[in-house]
């Protein structure tokens, strides 16, 4: 469920007179877990219900949908995701977003700072680029640079009979805090562009935030690093 709404106390009849707050709940997931040589189980399944645009464009699964997994590896947080479209398009000419490709958001700022709507250089867009027969190699694109910590990020893909699978790592480095431990949670979030046509998105799935994520990282979902996490769990923040 994606919730921001105001609370305040009314001071007057008139619609503007009041103070005010937003309070955001953010769902929260724990890491994936598998037996050694195992893959995990999808972390987060995104279909009908995850549709931020185009809604009356989707013409079903296997038009737009996906998997993804989120686990550890030694040296680095693994988000693989694994997405079912039935005609791949990628175009150098447009923007990322205007074209077939996976948004994965980070916010890897002090956890007293996760959830604040404004932007910083500890909180990043990347767009993925699925590979296609024209541009057989997955490539990313950040929206506005990376943090030094965040050397190092790599990212695979290959084409599937039904869409295409991404695997990125980010450096485990990525996801400590100031005084060098690892975070307990950190920001995140994943969306899907469906295009058809280069230059034109058909299609977007959101998991936790809407269209603006790009804007405002406060309704980004919640990943928690250790330890279990009860069903339904959301993360309050006020605003």
């Amino acid at each position: 469920v994606k919730e921001a709404f105001p609370v305040g106390e009314e001071l007057a009849q008139d619609g503007f007179a009041f103070d005010q707050k937003w309070v955001t709940l953010a769902p929260i997931i724990a890491m994936g877990a598998a037996a050694p040589g195992e893959e995990p189980l999808p972390s987060l399944r995104m279909d009908k219900e995850a549709i931020s645009t185009g809604p009356e464009e989707w013409q079903g699964p296997e038009d737009l949908s996906a998997e993804v997994r989120l686990s550890l590896t030694e040296t680095s947080l693994r988000v693989s995701v694994r997405v079912f479209d039935d005609l791949l398009v990628r175009d150098y000419h447009s923007d990322p977003f205007e074209n077939d490709c996976v948004e994965l958001y980070f916010d890897t700022r002090p956890e007293a700072d996760q959830g604040k709507l404004f932007y910083s250089p500890e909180t990043v867009l990347l767009f993925v680029k699925p590979p296609t027969p024209a541009q057989p190699e997955a490539a990313f694109v950040p929206l506005s640079g990376l943090p030094p910590k965040m050397d190092g990020v790599s990212v695979t893909g290959q084409r599937e009979p039904d869409g295409y699978s991404l695997q990125l790592d980010v450096p485990l480095k990525a996801f400590e805090g100031p005084d060098g431990k690892q975070l307990p949670r950190f920001g995140f979030d994943v969306a899907v562009d469906d295009c058809d046509e280069p230059g034109w998105r058909q299609t977007q799935m959101i998991w936790a935030g809407y269209r603006d994520n790009y804007l405002d990282p406060s309704r980004f979902g919640v990943v928690q690093l250790a330890g279990k996490v009860p069903p339904g769990a959301r993360r309050l923040t006020v605003r």
